[in-house]
């Protein structure tokens, strides 16, 4: 990192790019197009800033990323609602303006990690599993339509139910066909598929959602994808336990394989009827045994061995069972 001192925070719209420059306190804007991001970056080579920091906008900020990239500009696509806390801390009201500001303050204060450049072929996968989930998503809003619809409309909505259906069935040879372009990529697919309970669209959304998996200690990926149990004590008081923030995509991909983990890998099962056998409530159990399974994948990814019940396998996994028996779904 160029340790210039210069913060750089981008809102990003559709049609404008409005950026803040910390600390000369400069404030400009660009459209958002090619023509304008080739000013930007031109203005932003000018001032060798420290760090540039925007948020995700569903989309609209890939062009600018890859402008940065290319520009080997330091930036990081930083999480909105820990901006949003900031904003709220300072008391901060809203415009697209002030929003800029807000975000080059928080790289300032906070001067968060710059990010790798994403391969196309990575972009990709995870376009394609995102798409996945959005027609899943949309499937389940049809089914429950279904469950109440009238017989004008019913016939109508099972059509759409076998169209999604089939969609979804493409996109799944679509991401098996990516995962198996590089012989990395079959080698991962291998080795997370090795653990029962994961299959190869689980194994496919976890390398596309969590591409921090194998280079983190089981606490930090817990608490990244959010199946840590978070603290609520005061004092002598001591609240309850939960679980909240951290990347709902990975939770809700990891929830049905979970389910079948604890059916059919012994190492879950065993330990999910543990805490059932204490009182647990089931949920409890289940994100319990959620935090389980995705420390073993996160091992699996990081030793690159296959999974095997063992107890090298086991080792450094007891004390999640103290450690998550307490989480519950916020």
């Amino acid at each position: 990192m160029n340790p210039s001192g210069i913060f750089v925070g981008i809102d990003v719209c559709k049609a404008q790019l409005d950026v803040h420059v910390l600390p000369e306190n400069l404030a400009f804007s660009f459209a958002n197009n090619r023509a304008g991001i080739t000013g930007l970056i031109e203005r932003l080579t000018e001032l060798g800033p420290e760090l540039v920091v925007f948020e995700p906008t569903g989309g609209l900020e890939r062009e600018l990323m890859s402008a940065l990239h290319q520009a080997k500009i330091p930036l990081c696509r930083e999480n909105a609602a820990r901006i949003r806390d900031l904003a709220k801390s300072l008391n901060q009201v809203k415009t697209d303006a002030l929003d800029a500001y807000v975000i080059a303050r928080y790289g300032q204060l906070l001067m968060p990690s710059p990010q790798a450049p994403i391969e196309e072929a990575e972009q990709d996968l995870k376009d394609l599993v995102r798409r996945r989930t959005q027609l899943l998503t949309l499937t389940v809003a049809e089914k429950n339509r279904l469950a109440r619809a009238s017989k004008l409309v019913k016939a109508d909505i099972q059509a759409h139910l076998k169209e999604l259906k089939a969609r979804v069935k493409r996109l799944d040879q679509q991401i098996q066909a990516l995962m198996k372009q590089t012989k990395s990529r079959r080698r991962r697919q291998k080795l997370l598929t090795s653990v029962p309970g994961i299959g190869e669209v689980t194994a496919a959304v976890v390398q596309a959602e969590l591409p921090e998996l194998g280079q983190l200690t089981h606490k930090q990926i817990a608490r990244l994808v959010g199946v840590a149990p978070i603290n609520r004590d005061s004092g002598k008081y001591r609240g309850k336990r939960s679980i909240h923030g951290g990347r709902t995509s990975i939770r809700c991909g990891l929830y049905m394989p979970t389910l079948v983990a604890i059916r059919y890998n012994p190492v879950i099962r065993s330990f999910y009827e543990r805490l059932m056998a204490k009182g647990k409530p089931p949920m409890v159990a289940i994100v319990a045994a959620m935090r389980k399974l995705l420390t073993i994948v996160n091992a699996i990814a990081r030793d690159n061995k296959m999974w095997k019940l063992n107890p090298s396998q086991a080792e450094g996994l007891q004390d999640i069972e103290l450690n998550c028996s307490d989480a519950a779904l916020p």
